[in-house]
């Protein structure tokens, strides 16, 4: 089985977002140690140290993967997903409220929240496995025809 160019690109990304997820963290975790064992300047040694700190939090927080290219290409589907969660905790909120309180306007609410669930299933439903670039062009395409 032969390895696309494109696939040796997204799994040297992917591989070098790992190494700098746990490479970062332990690098810091070396630098600090190092400083506080074999520096003795005190200036020079809490620099150091803050240097090692930052490498740390660098890597915990995943700040380094925003220097890297989005290998993602399916947005569309990411923020009907992200949108989807958000109506789930939307749909819990009012569960509880009509469960304290069982109103018109508390159902009401509920059975609409449902409701943009469903038309959030059926957007997504429509973007699944679809590209960026596939979506851009059947757009191109639908605004060509006016529809």
């Amino acid at each position: 089985m032969w390895i696309t160019t494109h696939e040796a690109k997204r799994s040297f990304w992917r591989t070098l977002r790992t190494v700098m997820h746990t490479g970062l963290p332990l690098v810091g975790v070396c630098v600090t140690l190092a400083a506080t064992l074999f520096i003795e300047a005190p200036h020079t040694r809490v620099g150091i140290v803050v240097f090692g700190l930052l490498l740390i939090e660098t890597g915990v927080w995943k700040l380094a993967h925003q220097l890297l290219p989005d290998e993602r290409q399916f947005h569309a589907l990411r923020i009907e997903g992200d949108q989807f969660l958000h109506l789930l905790r939307h749909l819990h909120e009012t569960a509880l409220a009509l469960k304290d309180d069982d109103t018109p306007a508390h159902r009401r609410a509920f059975e609409d929240v449902q409701n943009m669930m469903h038309q959030a299933i059926a957007r997504m439903a429509e973007v699944a496995g679809k590209t960026d670039a596939e979506l851009a062009q059947a757009q191109e395409i639908s605004s060509a025809w006016g529809c």
